[in-house]
């Protein structure tokens, strides 16, 4: 077979492969493309029902959030907050609350929600004490056979009270709550509800507080907007809208699907047969799409979830159709590829054994063949036959191009060679000893292989003499580098010894004596070699002052900082010595703010300061006093941990003005120990994929679980929770731990120990 017998065989049998590849291939996609529609139908309705109902939520219930709603309303729940009356400054709800006035509660419950019950804003408002008796409810619902405050009706979340209340009570909680007669039968609403607690003064849990928004009106909107017919699957069952308003026939066709009842058995039998809730199927003999979607983020698909129904009878033919017109279509174009594929064979390799004969001619010497014109049809200038002409064409003159080239290359590199040897003349003449020799003979030798020979010795010769000339430069050039790089070595030796002498200066801050009539023990760890943590201890005759401070940064910044923070504490000593721990953290904010310069107009974006707190024992009253900013104060005794929480400032920050006054708080029970840390203890990390925090509850647990109340005991427990947790991480933050106890009488010498890492 000739070579244009064997490609026109190739390339039929070829298309042949390709088409029966390309009709696998449609039935493939068309498979593909059936099961991606479907999971785009369910992602689609997902996201729309879902960003509806976050929507409602939004508009309704979360503006009641004590953390993320509007301020005016949050307000009613804060203990310390009276928006009810003007006297007092206790909330009198949760006062109420906390002393069983229930009848008293309930008028202040109507205060804030029989407005927005009326405006239909909400749903209802349930509120129960911590034993789950419920002490106030008020509701917009219209339900068929209960009354959702009546003794005949219950939401789902008295099946599993305490865990619902645990989770409400520490933070606001978003749920779906199913409000069901007391048999359970029926679900009769199904809302997006929040739950939180409310606490008292004393910050103790005094009630639970759920309110809800009825979902139904949102089912309406998305079916009317949709199209479609809809129905809610729970506990096993499904109800349809029509159903679930309690009318008595449903509805034979709504927006083109019928059968409902049957659509309904058939996604009942499709959700008990399949592992996941959520899907999304074609009825192709109904002409109906029937998708299960979560009905909420916060309830499963199993649990509770929405089914939608979709006439696709149009889709479904329209699919059927498109699906032959592609087979029609395919054959057709095959056909046609088939013939012209054949036809431009033929003409090309004509063309082809024209272009071999005169290429042969060339070889020999012979330049005046041309290619034969081309006029026949599907002939064009611009295929592979129009190409190989322009190239042998080219050819011809590049072979008469080539040798003007060769003239030319040799003069360029004659310049070439010229201006490397007036570099290399240069260099010798700054050089001594051997290195000039080396060079002079580099030099003479280069021009000699240079002066004879044939243009491949003179190439090879130029090339030789690029070689050594770089080679000579390089070696300067790595003389240069070895210099400088050890400048640099120098450079960083003396700012590593820097920074040791700064931490030198840092340690010499610390305390180095301590009262004899307080116990100490101090675990003190920068996270580099110094920090911007720092503790102070300074004894007055009658009073002792005990600060732990975190400074704005680490390193060598949060060490500057100390270094400020320490004569400010000092200073505020010496200036206002009458005080309590309260004036003197104040002190301490307007010494900082003078000291930086906070209140000039040119440095208001700078925010530097610290966080901590202030302990000051008064040895004549024997009184303890704290004081703290963004810090706090545990305290361990015989009845557990407690924490005293400081003011939610920060020392010399911006967002502290400086007639902040920080709040005194006098420490009653001066048996067991205190602890004060900084942040850098309740930061430390995890060693997970997702690390979590410390955080200060770990540091309440350790603390409950030491056995001995003694600053040796508490420091050393809680240091091995924060190793153990933390595994291999790395410390993320300077760290300072400090507790102490006071002594029943002063003894000779001061019980205290230091840990500095």
């Amino acid at each position: 077979m000739s070579i244009r017998n064997k490609l026109v065989t190739l390339l039929i049998a070829g298309f042949a492969v390709i088409f029966s590849i390309f009709f696998y291939s449609t039935q493939t996609l068309k498979a593909a493309s059936d099961a991606f529609t479907s999971e785009s139908l369910a992602q689609t309705y997902s996201a729309a029902w879902l960003s509806a109902s976050d929507a409602q939520f939004e508009r309704s219930v979360e503006k009641f959030d004590p953390e993320l709603g509007s301020p005016d309303i949050t307000m009613f729940w804060d203990p310390l907050e009276n928006v009810f009356s003007a006297e007092g400054d206790e909330n009198p709800l949760t006062a109420a609350l906390a002393g069983g006035r229930t009848d008293l509660a309930q008028g202040f419950f109507d205060q804030v929600f029989e407005e927005p019950i009326d405006l239909e804003e909400i749903s209802f408002v349930m509120a129960y004490t911590t034993t789950g008796r419920q002490v106030y409810c008020l509701s917009g619902l219209f339900l068929q056979g209960a009354d959702p405050c009546g003794k005949d009706a219950r939401p789902d979340f008295f099946l599993n009270f305490d865990s619902f209340l645990r989770s409400a009570i520490d933070q606001p909680t978003r749920n779906i709550v199913r409000i069901t007669d007391l048999s359970g039968e029926k679900a009769l609403s199904v809302n997006d509800s929040i739950s939180f607690g409310l606490r008292d003064a004393n910050d103790e849990a005094v009630a639970l507080v759920v309110i809800g928004k009825n979902l139904v009106d949102n089912l309406e909107l998305f079916s009317e907007d949709f199209e479609v017919r809809l129905a809610v699957r729970s506990g096993g069952k499904s109800i349809s809208l029509d159903e679930y308003y309690g009318d008595d026939e449903v509805v034979e066709e709504e927006y083109g699907v019928s059968n409902l009842r049957q659509l309904l058995a058939e996604a009942e039998a499709r959700a008990q047969t399949s592992s996941d809730a959520t899907f999304s199927d074609v009825v192709a003999d109904l002409g109906v799409s029937m998708t299960s979607i979560p009905l909420s983020y916060q309830a499963s698909a199993e649990e509770i979830s929405l089914l939608i129904f979709k006439d696709q009878s149009e889709n479904i033919a329209q699919q059927v159709t498109t699906t032959n017109n592609t087979y029609f279509t395919i054959a057709a174009v095959a056909l046609f590829v088939v013939v012209v594929i054949l036809a431009l064979t033929i003409g090309a390799f004509g063309q082809i054994t024209a272009a071999i004969g005169i290429l042969r001619g060339m070889s020999e010497g012979d330049l005046s063949l041309e290619m034969p014109s081309r006029n026949k049809l599907l002939s064009s200038d611009k295929d592979e036959v129009g190409r190989l002409s322009d190239t042998i064409d080219q050819y011809r003159e590049h072979l008469v191009y080539s040798e003007e080239q060769r003239v030319d290359r040799g003069r360029r590199r004659q310049e070439r060679d010229n201006l490397m040897f007036s570099k290399m003349e240069i260099l010798a003449t700054e050089l001594d000893g051997g290195p000039k020799q080396m060079m002079i003979n580099d030099i003479d030798h280069m021009r000699s292989e240079l002066a004879s020979g044939d243009d491949e010795t003179k190439e090879r010769a130029s090339i030789e003499l690029m070689g050594v000339a770089f080679s000579r430069m390089s070696d300067e050039v790595a003389s240069l580098i070895n210099a400088r790089t050890e400048e640099l070595v120098r450079t960083r030796d003396e700012i590593d010894s820097s920074i040791r002498y700064a931490a030198r200066l840092q340690n010499a801050l610390l305390p180095k004596e301590y009262p004899g009539d307080i116990s100490f023990k101090v675990h003190w760890r920068p996270r580099d070699l110094v920090g911007g943590d720092i503790y102070f201890v300074r004894s007055l005759p009658d009073r002792v002052y005990i600060a732990v401070v975190d400074c704005t940064g680490h390193g060598v910044p949060g060490a500057f900082l100390s270094i400020i923070a320490r004569s400010v504490l000092d200073k505020a000593i010496d200036e206002t010595y009458a005080q309590n721990a309260g004036d003197y953290l104040t002190k301490a904010n307007q010494l900082v703010m003078e000291t930086l310069s906070q209140q000039d107009a040119s440095n208001q974006k700078i925010d530097e300061g610290f966080d901590g707190g202030v302990c000051i024992y008064h040895r004549k009253e024997r009184r303890l006093e704290y004081a703290g900013a963004k810090s706090s104060l545990f305290l361990v005794g015989e009845n557990g941990a407690s924490e005293v929480k400081g003011d939610r400032r920060s020392v010399g920050s911006s967002k502290t003005s400086g007639e902040f006054q920080f709040n005194t708080h006098v420490i009653e029970n001066l048996g067991g120990a205190f602890v004060m840390l900084t942040d850098g203890i309740t930061d430390v990390m995890s060693a997970e994929d997702r690390p979590i925090a410390f955080g200060r509850r770990r540091v309440m647990r350790s603390l409950q679980n030491t056995k001995q109340a003694t600053p040796d005991s508490l420091v050393t427990n809680i240091m091995t929770s924060v190793d153990l947790y933390r595994g291999g991480a790395p410390y993320r933050d300077d760290l300072t731990l400090l507790a102490f106890s006071l002594n029943d009488d002063e003894p000779s010498s001061p019980v205290s120990e230091v840990e500095e890492v």
